[in-house]
This record gives C-alpha cells, structure tokens and sequence, in this order.
C-alpha cells in the first residue's frame, strides 16, 4: 500500500494518507479507482477498507450506452474488480477470499433511465424542456433569497442538449442526449460496433438519477429524509437491491425525481375566469391579480408583513388556484409539462439488435461477464502456488466440503462509489 506522509522541519511524521490507485479492467481496459482507507492504531497505518469509484458498464462492456439499472450485480463487480487488483499486488488468495459482498456498504451510485422518443432532435428538445422547468421551479429570485436553492444548469455540446439538477446535499439529476464519442468518456468499442449502438442511443433521453452518499446514511433513504444522520440506511446494503426489491427503489427513486420537478401538481396556465376570481376573498383575488400583472411577490398586497402569514396565504392560493407565487406568471404559463417523463420499463434489445448483446449492458451480458470473471479470479490465484486455497476451493463440489470460491450469487450498471470492507 503507498502513503503519503508529511514530516515537520524535525522529521516527526505528520499527517499520513493513502494514496489512490488507478486499476485497469482486465474485460475492458477502462480506468476506475481504488483507494486503501487507513486508521492509525498503536503507531501503525491499517487498511480498515477499500473505496472503489468505477463505471461499471464501461469497465464491463466498453460502454454505458445500451444499459439497464442492476446494483446488485454492479456491486459483484466491483467487488471481483477490488480482489483482481489485491491478488495481483500479491496479497494471498487465502486473505482476498474473505472479503465478500456481506462486507461491501454503497456510497453513491448512478442510476440511468432510458426514455426514448421518435427522433434524435426531439430526445434534444425533451432535454430542454427538463431544463426549462427546473429553472423555473428552482432559479426563480425568491427561491434563492429563501435559500431553497437546486441549481439548475443547460448547456449544449457536440450537438446535444444536456442538463443538470442540484437538489441538495442528496441527489442530482441529469439528462441529456448520447449521440457519439465525446472526449470524457470510455468508448472501447470498435468504430463499426459505435456507429450501431450511437444510432440507437441518439433517440434516448438519458434521465440520471446521481444518488451521494448522505442519502445512503439518512434514516428513510430518500430525499425527504433527515439531514445529519450517519446511520447507514438498508440500501447501503447490495443485498437490499436485488430482485424484486431492487426494481421497486429503481421505480421509488424515479418518483422521487418527479415530485422533485412537481410532475404530481397541478399548475394553471391560462388565467381564471371572472366567476372564479369574484368566488374568491378579497385579499386572495387582489393578490392574483397583481400576480397575473407581474408584480413581484414581496410587493404583492398581503394583509400582513409577517413571513409565516405570507407563507400561508401562498400555500392556500396554490392549492386552490394552482398558483405558484414565487414563480412568475409568464415562466408558470410556459413551463412545459413533461407528460412523457415517467419511470421507463428496463431497457431490452431488440431481436434484431441482438448482434449488439455483448456490447450491452443487459441481463444476458452481465451473467456472462461475472462468469468470465470469475474465471480470471481464479487463473490469477493459481499463479500463487499449486495449492491456492482458492483454487482447492474450486474443486470442492458436495455441500459437506462447501461452495467453491465465488464472492457473490447471480440473482437476478450504474455507476458510483462502494466499500469494500475487510
């Protein structure tokens, strides 16, 4: 393990840190990270766990493009990657084998949804219109002078729109269009194979979900949750991802995005009528009224100076009136509505695009590649001695001598940071 150290002017060693390693897919050659985290105990710099930050379907299958969601098997891999990278060093087969899935605790992961559309300009366009709302919901004056801040940020780049959602301390949101090869990604993929799989991508909008870390340690595990807890949630746990229980938090989550973007409510677009504006109070239709004319909402006429009471009346004409008064009237009236943003079923090849399996982050590739892994596990281990145990593991069939060396079962790729403890 490398440290990194600094002594003072009289050589006494200061503050210590690991440093980390970059680690090269042996079924790929993407680049991911692996980070030793150390404790001082008696003097002495201990590894007490493993970060690893990788993209799981670029390190599995050369790219992210044709995916669909499944942690659980994102965690195995991660996992046959950390103990690749342990056995080359030279740590023994018989000390690399203990660290299974039951240790390993989720820190952020990416969850990516596939929603596709007619045409690539369209997919374009859809990614605009999330970024259109999001800066009407979150850029609006009041809502950063009340600190109710989720920076919303649209840019444009090799052709397509891309967006981002800051929500917090606890997830982002990002959407955009893959159409090619750009200059930050892995793309392994021969040049005929990329032209195929591109064809298919450009009239996806790509939806992210990027979960951190504080929403792995808060008490319910989702946005609403409370702040400051280090508790870790069940979903710090792959176990908890796998199967069923997996596919409802992918759909949870998704949700959870939309009530974020307020997909739920209802919001007016054209102006009430006399009638409804007559069947209102006084105060509530001289404040619609002034908001329909444009006027900001600190000088719109309350009754009263007081925060909480302008707060309340606000609330009561939104939920009757389907109002947002922090919202101008002109942006509420433009706000696209997004009626195609709902939770996608999990992506599938097409028969005719079968040829593109092995190149696809799917259900039928992901059981190949552990399988193939688990392989390289075990040449590698063989390499130490004729009498690996993991290799006497191997040959072990009957269940009175127990399983041969496998981490991890296939049950049923996003990417993100895990830890793998020991």
């Amino acid at each position: 393990m490398d440290i990194n150290q600094r002594t003072d002017e009289n050589g006494v060693i200061g503050k210590r840190a690991s440093i980390t390693s970059k680690f090269k897919s042996p079924l790929t050659g993407a680049i991911s990270e692996i980070t030793p985290l150390c404790k001082e105990e008696d003097g002495t710099h201990k590894v007490k766990a493993y970060k690893v930050s990788l993209n799981v379907p670029a390190s599995v299958v050369s790219f992210n493009g044709l995916m669909e969601n499944d942690v659980y098997h994102s965690c195995l891999f991660s996992l046959f990657f950390l103990q690749y990278w342990l056995l080359q060093r030279g740590v023994p087969a018989e000390v690399v084998k203990q660290i299974g899935l039951k240790h390993v605790k989720i820190e952020s992961v990416d969850l990516t949804y596939l929603n596709k559309q007619k045409e690539w300009d369209f997919a374009n366009e859809c990614v605009k219109q999330i970024a259109q709302r999001g800066s009407a919901l979150f850029n609006g004056n009041v809502i950063k002078q009340n600190k109710r801040v989720a920076a919303v940020n649209y840019w444009e780049s090799d052709g397509n729109s891309y967006t981002k959602i800051r929500k917090g301390n606890k997830a982002e949101m990002i959407a955009y269009v893959k159409s090619g090869k750009t200059k930050n990604s892995f793309c392994g993929l021969p040049n005929d194979v990329a032209e195929q799989i591109f064809t298919i991508t450009k009239k996806y909008v790509r939806f992210e979900v990027q979960l951190k870390k504080s929403w792995f340690t808060a008490a319910d595990a989702n946005w609403g949750a409370d702040e400051g807890s280090d508790k870790s949630s069940s979903w710090s746990s792959p176990f908890s991802w796998k199967g069923k229980a997996g596919q409802a938090m992918y759909e949870q989550v998704f949700e959870e995005a939309r009530e974020l973007l307020r997909l739920n409510e209802k919001f007016n677009q054209r102006r009430h009528r006399q009638d409804f504006m007559q069947s209102l109070s006084d105060e509530h239709r001289e404040i619609l009224e002034q908001h329909y004319r444009g006027t900001p909402f600190d000088d719109l006429p309350f009754k009263s100076e007081d925060p909480k009471y302008r707060s309340k009346v606000k609330r009561a004409i939104q939920m009757h009136c389907h109002v947002d008064l922090y919202m101008s009237w002109e942006e509420q009236q433009s706000m696209p509505t997004l009626d195609w943003l709902f939770c996608p079923d999990m992506f599938k090849l097409k028969k005719s695009q079968k040829h593109l399996e092995p190149y696809s982050f799917v259900r039928p590739t992901i059981r190949q590649k552990l399988e193939a892994m688990k392989v390289l596990l075990l040449n590698l281990a063989k390499q130490q001695g004729p009498k690996s145990e993991l290799e006497q593991e191997r040959d072990k069939q009957t269940p009175e001598h127990g399983e041969r060396f496998q981490p991890g079962r296939d049950e049923d790729g996003p990417s993100g940071d895990l830890i793998g403890g020991i």
